[in-house]
């Protein structure tokens, strides 16, 4: 017997389907393949990209940041030589003046002795005295009356802490100052009336 025709036709059908399948398959491996291989490079690109990008605001920033420092010294070093000229040197006699109020010793307080309790040479010896101790004895004379039981002082001048001082010295409390009608220059600044208790007054001590 010879063979069916057909059934040979059919398996050349059959093989041949086969091998175009299998090609398809490759063909479409393939190209998946590429595909991915692809977007693959398309995405290590752009992150290439964006990490070597520089955003231009960025840029405008860095470079003002850079350069700003430079100007605002330069505008600093101008508005210095503009606003702070140089100091004039004070005038001669300006000089000379402020040299000689640096050695002016303040004057002595002007003081008056006056004997107000009939004991004889007792204003002279307080009056040397205190000129001994950095008072200026303008005067030493006797008072308007010999009967003044308590030493006093009399200020002339508005010095309250000159008579406070000389009190302090004579051993007088403060209630023993008076103060007296200022004149405009008072040739004395303090006045002494020496009392009845000149025995009390730390002279000498």
């Amino acid at each position: 017997m010879s063979p069916n025709p057909r059934s040979r036709i059919k398996y050349s059908t059959d093989a041949a389907g086969s091998g175009l399948i299998i090609r398809l398959n490759l063909l479409l491996f393939f190209i998946i393949v590429q595909v991915v291989m692809t977007i693959g490079l398309w995405v290590e690109v752009a992150d290439l990209k964006k990490s070597l990008a520089v955003p231009p605001q960025a840029a405008v920033e860095t470079t003002q940041r850079t350069t700003e420092p430079q100007r605002s010294t330069a505008q600093v070093a101008e508005k210095e030589t503009v606003t702070r000229p140089e100091p004039e040197a004070p005038p001669l006699e300006t000089a000379k003046s402020l040299v000689k109020a640096d050695e002016i010793e303040p004057s002595p307080i002007r003081l008056q002795v006056l004997n107000g309790c009939g004991v004889a040479g007792i204003a002279g010896r307080i009056g040397k005295w205190l000129d001994k101790n950095g008072y200026d004895v303008v005067d030493v004379g006797n008072a308007d009356r010999q009967d003044y039981h308590n030493s006093r002082i009399l200020d002339r001048s508005g010095n309250l802490t000159a008579a406070r001082e000389l009190a302090g010295l004579l051993g007088l409390s403060e209630t023993r100052i008076k103060r007296l009608n200022l004149m405009p220059e008072p040739e004395i600044d303090l006045t002494l009336i020496v009392g009845k208790d000149n025995g009390k007054l730390s002279i000498g001590r």
